[in-house]
């Protein structure tokens, strides 16, 4: 399928260091280049750590780069602290949302690269009876956080100024919530990436882990195709990757890998003005007229590509919420595969039976939404200071 002129292509290869042994021992090394390496790596060199980020292919191109960077609303921060019916990945949340437009804004500054972080808001579109239930769910939910949202009749729905290009026929319940948010994925992981490296992050891809040199419960080496690395301290951050380093270690951290295919169409004469959920599938419009539809969710273990039958699921979806996508260009889709932990929350602290190795991993489809809260809790936890929100039940059990 050719690729459209305007979709924003994510090429790495100007910003790695040239295969070679790193002749010096980093304060950290991170384990995987995907969002989480790349912002706790960020966050660390900011604290003037010396990082070294080993990255098994290229930063950000197994999972980060292919979601849709959907940014839910979250509680406000602070005071999500002091909200005791808060559930640990609503803090972790809460945190993330007070710290991504002052990312977006810190990168861009840095680097000239734009995320294009934007409060856009969304639509939560029900076909159903159960899925109107789960709607309501979510509605308890944003009540719960003091988070505002919009009941709106679905038959009004054409007629609302975020509304336009919706179908409503068969909708049988739609909230507006104006506060959802989005930044494009590829754009935020190159920044981050350039980021890095202004602040002396070595990043060396193409780098597979061979095995961990270790004395007395801790880590001091990690043999790689690229030569050996020793380091002070080590995370494992390699998303759905991470549950076999940890493995190695002799620790069982449950991560399995779960496919999700995309869809992207080239249609700047559709007006699309806000997020459309609906249930877990989405479609979310860019500001250069390109609209992304995902996602399928495949237990398929670790094949990452796209399939006749995922891709017809997806075009049915469009179609079916925005009718005037069956005359739109389709100009790309790929696949990636988020990293589901076994549990309602990822794996961040410590991992067990070892001083000096920390564990970031199992966010699923939340790795975008929770990246900066995430980075500055186990930046905190891996520099032995107080963290913002408490870690316990983040913990591998």
């Amino acid at each position: 399928m050719p690729q459209g002129p305007r979709f924003f292509c994510f090429s790495t290869a100007e910003f790695f260091t040239p295969p070679s042994v790193i002749d010096m021992t980093s304060d950290v090394l991170i384990l995987g280049g995907g969002v989480i390496g790349l912002s706790l790596a960020w966050d660390l060199a900011k604290h003037g750590l010396h990082v070294t980020i080993l990255e098994r292919s290229e930063p950000g191109r197994e999972s980060s780069w292919a979601g849709a960077g959907i940014l839910p609303p979250a509680a406000a921060w602070p005071a999500a602290r002091e909200l005791q019916d808060l559930s640990p990945t609503d803090r972790l949340a809460a945190l993330s949302m007070a710290l991504h437009p002052l990312w977006s804004r810190e990168l861009r500054e840095a680097t000239r690269i734009d995320n294009q972080f934007a409060v856009c808001g969304a639509w939560y579109l029900a076909g159903d009876a159960e899925s109107a239930a789960e709607i309501s769910i979510q509605e308890q939910h944003w009540h719960a956080e003091g988070i505002a949202w919009e009941d709106v009749d679905p038959r009004r729905i054409a007629t609302h100024p975020q509304g336009i290009g919706i179908s409503s026929n068969g909708i049988v319940r739609a909230l507006f919530q104006p506060a959802e948010a989005q930044l494009r994925n590829p754009r935020h992981l190159q920044a981050l990436v350039v980021a890095c490296q202004q602040r002396g992050v070595t990043i060396v891809n193409d780098c597979a882990v061979e095995r961990f040199h270790h004395q007395r419960g801790r880590v001091n080496v990690i043999a790689t195709n690229r030569g050996e690395f020793p380091a002070a301290r080590f995370c494992l951050c390699a998303g759905a990757w991470s549950g076999a380093l940890a493995r190695d270690l002799g620790v069982i951290v449950p991560i399995r890998p779960i496919r999700g295919q995309m869809l992207l169409y080239d249609a700047p004469h559709i007006l699309l003005p806000a997020i459309v959920n609906w249930g877990l599938n989405y479609l979310v419009p860019r500001r250069d007229g390109l609209i992304l539809v995902g996602s399928t969710l495949e237990d398929v273990g670790f094949e990452k590509r796209t399939t006749d039958a995922g891709l017809a699921e997806l075009r049915g979806l469009a179609r079916r919420l925005v009718p005037a996508l069956a005359e739109a260009e389709e100009v790309q889709a790929w696949s990636g595969l988020r990293p589901a932990p076994a549990r309602d929350r990822p794996y961040l602290g410590p991992l067990p039976g070892w001083e000096n190795v920390w564990i970031a991993a199992g966010h699923y489809r939340s790795g975008i939404h929770w990246s900066p809260g995430t980075a500055v809790v186990m930046s905190a936890l891996i520099r032995d200071v107080s963290t913002p929100i408490e870690m316990t039940l983040f913990a591998v059990e």
